[in-house]
């Protein structure tokens, strides 16, 4: 009786953990890098660049921020200068309404250094096969792959909130619209003057304000 309840929450959870990474998902894919002229200069000390460059990217020497609906975008260079910077790197943050996942996009750019895209310190290889427009830094998709704690934990509870409000509110409206036609709420057999239903077993749900306008008919 007691796990019923528990594995309840437990799915609304894990739907809206699901959710949360599709929105974000959504938000990176669909969002364009912005010019750099653009852009706000930031501290290029921000600890934020410690939590978020993986193994082998330096911290910045020059870093540039813009926020958009439901994304903050960094652009940071490192290196001697920006025109031969061995790392241009770009780190989107993204969520609603907090930001609640994280992906680092960098070029490694020099005389003799690999030209690859990385993504999180992997380097991302096309198929030959697959078509410019889909080749990076093409593609349109990008998976979110570094959570961020505190947006992932209330950007996940608010989604399981809303997820369940929608899913037992729809029941809930359900049960009563069968009720008061007397039919039982499961599955909709006749159960007029009846306690329980004789086809599922469910009892039946009364409701005293239609009690007596059900008697009279």
């Amino acid at each position: 009786m007691n796990r019923l309840p528990f594995m309840r929450i437990a799915t609304y959870l894990l739907a809206g953990l699901l959710l949360n990474w599709f929105v974000a998902a959504a938000i990176l894919s669909c969002s364009r890098v912005p010019a750099m002229m653009g852009m706000t200069q930031v501290n290029a000390g921000d600890p934020i660049f410690d939590r978020a460059l993986p193994p082998g990217v330096p911290r910045p020497d020059v870093a540039f921020r813009e926020r958009g609906i439901g994304v903050t975008y960094w652009q940071f260079y490192a290196g001697d200068g920006l025109a031969t910077s061995p790392f241009i790197a770009h780190m989107r943050h993204a969520g609603v309404p907090l930001r609640s996942w994280s992906i680092l996009e960098h070029a490694r750019n020099g005389p003799t250094i690999d030209l690859g895209i990385y993504r999180e310190g992997y380097k991302v290889v096309a198929p030959s096969w697959l078509p410019e427009a889909l080749r990076p830094p093409h593609w349109m998709f990008y998976p979110p792959l570094r959570p961020l704690p505190l947006g992932l934990i209330v950007n996940t509870l608010i989604y399981a909130a809303l997820l369940a409000l929608a899913v037992d509110g729809i029941a809930a409206v359900r049960r009563r619209f069968r009720a008061r036609r007397s039919l039982c709420t499961l599955c909709k057999y006749p159960i007029r003057d009846l306690l329980t239903c004789p086809e599922c077993g469910t009892a039946v749900v009364l409701l005293t304000s239609d009690s007596s306008h059900a008697g009279g008919e």
